[in-house]
This record gives C-alpha cells, structure tokens and sequence, in this order.
C-alpha cells in the first residue's frame, strides 16, 4: 500500500512539480525548492528502491551512491541547505542550481523506480 501510494505520489505531484520547475527557472532556483524537491523525490525514490522510509538527508547521502555523477553537486547543496544552510553554496550561480534541482526531479519522476 505504501509502494502504490509512493508511485502515485511520483507520477502525480512530483510529475506535475517537475514541469512547473521546468516552466519558472525562478522558482527552481530558490533554495527552499532545492532542499525540498531534490530530498523530496530521492526520499520517495529510496523507498521504492530498498523498501525502507528514511529521512529527507538520509535519502540525499544515499543518492550520492544511486544517481548519476551529474547530480552529485545539487544534491550536495539540498544537503548542505537542509543541515548547514549557513555554510556556503557550491553554485556561483542560483540559475544553474535552478537547473540542476529541476532535472533532477524530472530525472527520478521519470526514470525512478516508481
């Protein structure tokens, strides 16, 4: 049941967040949208993966080992957002980590294992 509600939510809410990042680069830049989206989809993702909830930073930890190298730096910097926000970003630019939290959710969305 919790499989099924976790694929749903996916292909529902987190489908239709990662077109509206795609549309407001703005929006995706933000660091509240980095920490929430990239966590967001990795925790539900690490749940489809190994069958266990686990807690937003623990899912970021864990994608540095499941997701392709190009997403490593913004899934740093949503961990660095959500534990150490005062410490400095990675991004010299908040329109390229925009970029990089919207392909990220787009990329568990759609090739996740939901």
């Amino acid at each position: 049941m919790l499989r099924e509600f976790t694929r749903t939510n996916l292909d529902t809410y987190w489908r239709e967040t990662a077109h509206a990042l795609a549309a407001m680069p703005g929006e995706a830049a933000r660091e509240q949208s980095c920490s929430w989206c990239v966590l967001g989809v990795a925790r539900l993702d690490h749940l489809l993966v190994t069958g266990e909830m686990t807690t937003k930073s623990r899912a970021g930890r864990w994608g540095l080992g499941h997701y392709p190298v190009r997403f490593h730096q913004v899934l740093r910097e949503a961990l660095r957002l959500r534990e150490h926000p005062a410490a400095p970003s990675s991004y010299d630019d908040p329109a390229r980590r925009g970029r990089d939290v919207a392909a990220f959710t787009a990329h568990v969305v759609t090739t996740g294992a939901g």
